[in-house]
Order: structure tokens, then C-alpha cells, then sequence
């Protein structure tokens, strides 16, 4: 039973136990009191349908589905906060209705042909649905990972404090003034006795220290002051002062300066308040790692994890055979990562027929995306010679004939990479000092292989 029924029926109950003890409630007869709270719960029960029934009807029909009014608030609701105010007027949610549909009607017809039962698709979908069950999960398992107490910080503090010392500062006072002439008529003046607080009241434009007696506070190395900003020119002047000794005069874009160093302010750990902020992230992330892998190794022993150490090992060492090699030097991009991986396959198997055909790649790469006539040239000889039977020998010999000068290969590429042509660059220039004058094909022909 809902609340609202529940109530009722109390209502009910205690208003008929009322009539036969003469009684109301707040001055109202109880069984009046019922009759209402009835009706209220029948209004609300009435207006629930009725919001119901409209969530439920239909937008659009597309085929055998239907885009209800539901499913236009769920993916209303989904979006964004920031995207909703762009969905407000009319027009702008007959735009969103209209682009719902306009999914709707990919997603039918890509179930209609059988997108969803294609191998590669239903992967990609199962790896997802991996996919978000871990995050989803490991989400809800690191909540739970507790974060750094204050005592855990206070003692990564006290281990810690030399990582997070003040850098050494000075303390300056000053007097600016508007010209060279005032600033060396006021140095005079210091350096006869004067006092430098009543000369800094008297004659200085920094209306922020003049009645401060100039005091700028402490400065680091960087040259910021806090309330002139950074003057890197004065504070590098005042780093090679001697204490209590006025100095000057320093310009800067503010004017000219006389200074003096009252003190300087060795390195001294920073307060804890300071960087507690800094600490707590630091063992966070310490404490999470700790965390999860305690975590990890629990799991393991609740899913009672057995590891075939044996298996495991045959195939990481497993040896890849001549022909995965090959591909899988085929899709590597860059050319001397690929000219390397060809190579590999020469080294490793020398006697397959496989060794030739990368030895080809080589010379092919290194002439026509490295332009590397004279070692590509080398890898078509190497060929030639260790290979003398193999069905490339005629197509290196072309290449060797012709690499150089603006002929393009017609041939088959080894292992199924296509023509030649197709991978030949699309301007070919012969290089410099060695072009060499176009010989005869193989086969005695002036043509292509």
C-alpha cells in the first residue's frame, strides 16, 4: 500500500473510533477530516496518471519502434548543464525532437542490417560494456579508500620540512624620487646621518611606504616587491648590499630609488597550514595506489586467481614466425622503424622465403620514401647475390637500373602490399651526382619489369 493510501486508511479507522467517543480533530469532525485527505489522495493519484500517460505517449513511430515522450526527457535530462539553455524555446526543442528522430532512424536501420551481429561490432560493443562495468566498479571499490589522517600528515611534515623551505629573502626600505639629481640630494642627506624614516615621509613618491618609513617588506631573488611589483633591477641591486647601508640611486619604471637592506631572512620550513593542501594530495595518491593494489590482491584471493606459469611463459617468450614478422613490419609507419623490422626478418630468418622479400622491402624503402640510393643499392645487390633463385631478382635489378632516374616502378610489391606505383613517391627527383642513364629491364626490354 502507498504512504498516501496507508494514511487514509488510518484516518479512516481513527475517525470511526472518534464518532463512538463523540470526538474531532482540531475542531473539524474526524470522518470530514477523512472524506478530504480521500479526495486529496484521489486528485494527486488522478494527476500521477495523468503525467504518466503523457510520458508514455508517442512522438514518432520508425517502423516497429516508437520515440516517446519518456525518451525525449531521459536524453533531455542527460544532457549537459551547461548545453540545456539551448533547448528552451520551442523551436530549439522541435530542433532536439528532430534530431532524436534523426538518430532513431540510423539506429533502426542499423539494426535492420544486422550491424549489431557483425564480429567486429559486437567486439567493440563487448569491450565497452568491459569497460564501463570495471570503471563502474573500481569506482564504487576506491570510494572507499581512506584519505590521510592529520597525523599521517603532521609526520610526512616533520620527515618532509626541508622540501618545502621559504627561499632566502632581504628586507628593504626605500625612498623613491623623480630624477637622478633628488635621488643623490637624498643619498647625501642619509649619508651624513640623515633619518631615513623622516627623509622617506618627507621626499619619497611611494605613497603606499612614504609614511612607513619606505619599508617594502622582504623580497626573494625574483625581484618581487609587494607593492611595487616586480622590479628585478632594484632587487638585484639590493642582493650585493651590504645591512643598514643606504644605497643607490637604482632606476626603474617607477622613478629612481634609495635603498637600504635592514635584514636578511634566511630559508626556514613553510607552516604546515601552508601546504597541507600539497601534502594531502601527496598522500592521497600514495594512499590510493596502496589501496587499490590491496585491493587487487584480495580480489584475487576471493576469485581464487590460478596463474599457468607455464603457459603464461610459452607465450611471452613465444618466437613470432617469418611471415607475422613480415606484416607486422608492413605497418610500421615510420620508414627506418620499418627498414629495421624488414632486416629483423633477414637476421632471424635467413633460409624462409620471406628473407628475400623483406630484403627487397629494404632497398624499396630506403629508395623511395628515404631517398637512400646508395643503401638501398646495397640492399638490391645483397639480394641478387644471397638469392640469386628468388622471383624478386628481376624486379631489384630494374630498381637498380632505374631508381635514380624519374621512371616509375610497375610491379608487385612481396607479401601482398600492392603495386609498386602506389607507394612510389609522387615526384621523384634523381638525386644529385648520381644519376645514373636509364638501363634495359629485365627481360632485355626498355619498359617495366
Amino acid at each position: 500500500m502507498s504512504r498516501t493510501g496507508s494514511a487514509v486508511g488510518n484516518l479512516a479507522r481513527a475517525a470511526a473510533l472518534a464518532a463512538l467517543l463523540g470526538t474531532s480533530l482540531a475542531g473539524a469532525p474526524i470522518a470530514s477530516a477523512a472524506r478530504a485527505a480521500s479526495g486529496k489522495a484521489a486528485s494527486r493519484a488522478k494527476t500521477a496518471a495523468a503525467k504518466s500517460a503523457n510520458k508514455s505517449r508517442v512522438l514518432a513511430r520508425v517502423g516497429n519502434a516508437v520515440v516517446t515522450e519518456a525518451d525525449y526527457e531521459a536524453r533531455m535530462a542527460d544532457l549537459p548543464p551547461q548545453f540545456k539553455s539551448q533547448y528552451s524555446t520551442p523551436q530549439q526543442k522541435r530542433d532536439f525532437v528532430d534530431r532524436l528522430l534523426e538518430e532513431k532512424v540510423w539506429y533502426e536501420a542499423a539494426l535492420a542490417a544486422r550491424v549489431d551481429t557483425r564480429p567486429d561490432v559486437e567486439k567493440q560493443l563487448m569491450g565497452q560494456r568491459r569497460d564501463l562495468l570495471i570503471r563502474t566498479y573500481l569506482g564504487e571499490v576506491m570510494q572507499k579508500a581512506p584519505p590521510p589522517s592529520d597525523s599521517m600528515v603532521a609526520t610526512y611534515y616533520a620527515a618532509h620540512q626541508a622540501e618545502y623551505m621559504t627561499e632566502e629573502q632581504i628586507k628593504v626600505r626605500h625612498i623613491q624620487v623623480a630624477d637622478e639629481k633628488a635621488a643623490k640630494d637624498v643619498l647625501g642627506q642619509l649619508t651624513k646621518g640623515g633619518d631615513f624614516t623622516a627623509l622617506a615621509k618627507k621626499y619619497s613618491a611611494d605613497a603606499a611606504t612614504k609614511d612607513k618609513g619606505g619599508d617594502l617588506g622582504a623580497v626573494g631573488k625574483t625581484g618581487f616587491f609587494g607593492s611595487l611589483g616586480r622590479q628585478q633591477a632594484l632587487a638585484d641591486s639590493a642582493w650585493k648590499a651590504p645591512l643598514n647601508v643606504a644605497q643607490g640611486p637604482v632606476k626603474t619604471g617607477l622613478g629612481w630609488h634609495v635603498y637600504e637592506v635592514t635584514d636578511k631572512l634566511p630559508p626556514k620550513p613553510r607552516p604546515l597550514e601552508e601546504i597541507k593542501g600539497v601534502i594531502v594530495r601527496q598522500l592521497t595518491q600514495q594512499s590510493n595506489e596502496d589501496f587499490y593494489k590491496r585491493s587487487l590482491a584480495q580480489k584475487k584471493l576471493d576469485l581464487h586467481l590460478s596463474v599457468d606459469t607455464v603457459a603464461v611463459s610459452a607465450i611471452v617468450n613465444a618466437k613470432k614466425s617469418a611471415v607475422e614478422m613480415f606484416r607486422d613490419a608492413g605497418d610500421i609507419p615510420g620508414p627506418d622503424e620499418r627498414v629495421a623490422a624488414y632486416h629483423a626478418v633477414v637476421d632471424q630468418y635467413p633460409e624462409s622465403e620471406y628473407a628475400p622479400q623483406a630484403l627487397f622491402m629494404v632497398g624499396f624503402v630506403e629508395s623511395e620514401e628515404k631517398r637512400d640510393y646508395d643503401h638501398a643499392e646495397e640492399s638490391f645487390r645483397q639480394l641478387i647475390q644471397k638469392y640469386p633463385n628468388s622471383e624478386l631478382v628481376s624486379s631489384a635489378q630494374w630498381m637498380l637500373g632505374n631508381m635514380r632516374s624519374d621512371k616509375t616502378p610497375n610491379f608487385d610489391l612481396p607479401g601482398d602490399l600492392g603495386k609498386a606505383s602506389d607507394h612510389d613517391a609522387p615526384q621523384r627527383e634523381p638525386a644529385q651526382g648520381k644519376q645514373a642513364p636509364p638501363s634495359p629491364a629485365p627481360g632485355g626490354t626498355t619498359g617495366k619489369p
